[in-house]
């Protein structure tokens, strides 16, 4: 691009270093942001292979601006207002792809991008970013750590908005250096989008850009033609740096456990374990949530007794298991229920102590004692949900039987087969 000496035929063009990182592209509804936008995804498409360079779109238009580029290699996943249920997901995950790539240049001895190996530019391109942090208002932590971190670890920001007064904080706006504002409504919005005085506004179809370097360019904003689309267009090469959410039990393969832990803050499945030395568990969750099956996933490969009354409380046992503790006190009359708890807390606090697990469809009643670990499956409302001590987060009223929470966490058990229940039921 050259700098404005009356006008200059050169097209929009921008490089992605650790001196240009970050773009922001400004003007008002019609003036050709997301020409502006798709040109820059492009044009890096074409310079830089899909393990060099890769984008994550989050488009909140839904997806028109961005859905033409999803056929490129260097495509990773595009986010819209249609499928906002993974947009919290992809807001940790990105995150936490900040960390893993700090611990990878130190485990490379590196200190930016530019000096890594096998580390690709990752662009995060937000179109209608206006909307986008209105729906998301935690996002603004995020947008300001990548304008801040993201200079040396490779990681970009190209954000689209009609004006950035009011959207984005001034630690964004003060760590993008890359200007681009087409038509604005006045010539105070085009030096505010700048950041530095012009007497000039962008003509139809132009666009005046500065790249940090105190100068204005004033260019044109190329078309994207769909040919050279079908042209770069190719199998994705990368999954996102999130993992996509747990909604059913899974497969066992080998893993051990009861479960798997879906740790979005670290873009992880973690194996969900339990021992017996980690003390008594309550199950609690509504009919048909898979209480029952979280019982028998959780002593797989225990010794365990199930019990249904007082009488078979005084067995030998290391651990015992009480299904639908609630049904079973509800059939006693009140003195069965009360020296049926009774012999419960006896064995809890005895020496060696029995481990109890117990299920429930709500939340223990005050005699059967304090339970540290809690395994929240699917409940109606939020108030049973949190009831339990789980999250609020995590409550799903729509679950799949099997899916809850583990320790803050949602968590997914391990689907049953014959070969793995080994516990002892009657």
């Amino acid at each position: 691009m050259t700098a404005i000496a009356g006008i200059s035929q050169a097209r929009l063009s921008v490089s992605l270093t650790s001196n240009t990182p970050h773009a922001l592209i400004a003007g008002r509804t019609g003036s050709g942001k997301s020409h502006a936008l798709t040109a820059l995804v492009v044009s890096w498409a074409r310079r830089f292979t899909p393990t060099e360079f890769q984008f994550v779109g989050i488009d909140f238009k839904g997806g028109a601006t961005l859905g033409p580029l999803r056929g490129l290699p260097h495509h990773v996943e595009t986010l819209t207002d249609l499928t906002t249920t993974n947009v919290l997901r992809a807001i940790a995950g990105l995150s936490a792809e900040l960390r893993r790539r700090e611990a990878e240049f130190v485990r490379q001895r590196v200190a930016s991008i530019e000096n890594a190996s096998g580390v690709p530019r990752l662009a995060i391109v937000v179109d209608e970013v206006h909307e986008f942090l209105r729906q998301f208002p935690d996002a603004h932590d995020l947008l300001a750590d990548i304008a801040r971190r993201g200079r040396s670890l490779g990681v970009h920001l190209v954000l689209a908005v009609q004006h950035p007064s009011g959207v984005l904080r001034d630690a964004v706006l003060a760590n993008i250096p890359v200007r681009i504002c087409l038509a604005m409504n006045t010539l105070h919005d085009v030096i505010q989008v700048l950041g530095r005085a012009t007497s000039l506004a962008p003509a139809r179809g132009r666009c005046l850009v500065t790249l940090g370097d105190g100068l204005v360019h004033d260019v044109l904003v190329p078309s994207v033609d769909p040919a050279q689309l079908t042209e770069l267009s190719g199998e994705r090469v990368h999954p996102p740096p999130w993992q996509p959410a747990l909604s059913t039990p899974v497969r066992r393969d080998g893993r051990t456990g009861f479960g798997l832990v879906d740790d979005v803050a670290h873009a992880c499945y973690r194996v969900a374990h339990w021992q017996p030395s980690d003390g008594d568990i309550a199950v609690v969750g509504d009919r048909g949530s898979g209480r029952t099956e979280t019982l028998r996933a959780l002593v797989d490969g225990h010794s365990a007794i199930w019990v249904t009354s007082e009488r078979e409380l005084h067995r030998d046992a290391r651990i015992i298991v009480i299904d639908d503790l609630d049904r079973m006190v509800d059939s006693m009359t009140p003195i069965e229920a009360s020296a049926f708890l009774d012999a419960v807390r006896r064995l809890r606090h005895a020496s060696p102590p029995v481990v109890v697990l117990v299920s429930s469809g709500h939340p223990l009643p005050r005699a059967f004692g304090p339970v540290r670990n809690i395994v929240t499956l699917r409940t109606s409302t939020l108030e049973a949900h949190r009831a339990t001590g789980a999250p609020p987060e995590t409550f799903d009223p729509f679950s799949a039987p099997g899916v809850g929470s583990w320790r803050g966490l949602r968590f997914v058990l391990y689907a049953r087969t014959d070969s793995s229940d080994t516990a002892s039921r009657p």
